[in-house]
């Protein structure tokens, strides 16, 4: 289907007017006429190529693609889909030029469609395949995590038990010494003498597995501070 548009050769447009309306240096929009010369046929008038108004849009339509980081087949198969495929620029000896427009693509572009559509359909291939081995990595990853973690923690876990029990057997072999208050607060007495602090004598206490007075609990700052205080004041 043909559509047709008349347009007054006094309103075309020559680079520095595109320059100054798509904000796109002069130099680009020349390189950019050169290569989808196909898209954007011009007119030579008094020596100066100019171009419909209406191309404006197209120019910035393919800066646009190159800033997206398109390459330059992809850019015109693009711009087949989405502008006129040909122009039809006639000779006329009035101010009117009449330009005719294509709606549909032609063969070559067609052509030129395929390899560009086959590279895109291939991308998402890869991409998928990417996305699935990645998802099975991480899943065997965190897999592997959840299991370390689990043999950490039961590991730690059996460690702990075990020291308990050794704890417990130890403070229990002690009790079965039946040490008297005299002979635990003498030790108390003697680690103060050597310049031991509260803190660091409870902690001996609790690796020489010492009974506390009340035969309960376990030795803290406080136990060891009033022991040292009764036999200070004495």
């Amino acid at each position: 289907m043909v559509s047709m548009k008349s347009m007054r050769i006094e309103d075309w447009l020559g680079f520095k007017e595109l320059e100054k309306i798509t904000g796109i240096p002069g130099s680009t929009i020349r390189r950019y006429a050169e290569r989808f010369s196909r898209f954007l046929p011009a007119k030579t008038v008094d020596r100066v190529r100019k171009f419909p108004p209406d191309f404006v849009d197209i120019f910035k339509r393919i800066h646009g693609f190159y800033q997206e980081g398109r390459r330059t087949e992809e850019i015109a198969g693009l711009l087949a889909l989405e502008v006129a495929t040909t122009y039809d620029v006639q000779d006329v000896a009035t101010d009117v030029t009449t330009v005719s427009t294509v709606s549909s693509p032609t063969p070559e572009i067609l052509a030129l469609l395929v390899p560009i559509l086959d590279r895109f359909a291939s991308a998402l291939e890869r991409i998928a395949e990417n996305s699935a081995r990645t998802a099975e990595a991480v899943e065997k990853r965190l897999a592997k995590l959840e299991e370390l973690n689990n043999g950490f923690i039961n590991s730690n876990f059996k460690k702990q038990l075990a020291q308990e029990k050794d704890s417990n057997l130890k403070i229990s072999s002690k009790s079965d010494q039946r040490l008297s208050r005299d002979e635990i607060v003498a030790r108390v007495v003697k680690l103060h003498g050597e310049g031991c602090g509260a803190g660091r004598i409870a902690t001996i206490l609790k690796k020489e597995c010492f009974p506390t007075l009340s035969g309960r609990g376990f030795w803290g700052k406080g136990s060891v501070r009033r022991i040292i205080a009764e036999s200070t004041s004495k």
